[in-house]
């Protein structure tokens, strides 16, 4: 299985997920804007009591920090829910099985390898017997690390670092596919 299958793989299961948590966002996000025109209105009957032209003033404000609390709460809780597909697709990798890992890690040296000359692979010890011509070492992920030789090149392609990459790029595409 070579990294694009893989990746369309982690992808197409993210996107199940992904589906099934916007389906629990959007309720979430419903009562969350319900609670929030409630709070703004019971505040609106009370301001309103007090004065017209204070009220109004006032009215404005609160109506205007709601929004930009309500926005807040969505926004941090759309990016959990993008954080929460990665973490699944990070722990369905972790979880699979020892040949589906050996392929995810011949993977990524095929990805890269030829990129340093004079390549050492090391994994992390943990995961040694998955790769035999892989060096052991405390490298603390899954995942490989390609080193020149001489130690000047260096391309860590552990499954944290990929994911943290994949975040960069794909956050905004999985954004707009799941809130337009």
């Amino acid at each position: 299985m070579g990294l694009e299958e893989l990746e369309s793989r982690i992808m197409e299961d993210a996107e199940k997920q992904i589906q099934e948590i916007t389906r629990e966002a959007e309720g979430k996000i419903r009562n969350i804007r319900k609670e929030i025109e409630r709070d703004a209105d019971r505040e609106a009957e009370k301001i309103l009591k007090n004065g017209e032209q204070e009220a109004n003033l006032t009215y404005r404000r609160i109506i205007a920090d709601t929004v930009i609390k309500g926005k807040d709460r969505i926004e941090k809780r759309k990016n959990s829910i993008i954080d929460d597909a990665f973490e699944r697709a990070r722990k369905d990798i972790l979880e699979s099985s020892d040949r589906e890992k050996r392929k995810f890690l011949e993977s990524l040296i095929e990805r890269d390898g030829d990129k340093v000359p004079e390549p050492q692979i090391w994994v992390d010890r943990k995961y040694a017997s998955l790769i035999k011509e892989a060096k052991a070492g405390d490298i603390g992920d899954f995942g490989v690390v390609i080193q020149s030789r001489d130690g000047k090149i260096r391309i860590d392609n552990t499954l944290t670092n990929r994911i943290n990459r994949l975040k960069t790029t794909l956050r905004p595409e999985m954004s707009s596919m799941l809130f337009g």
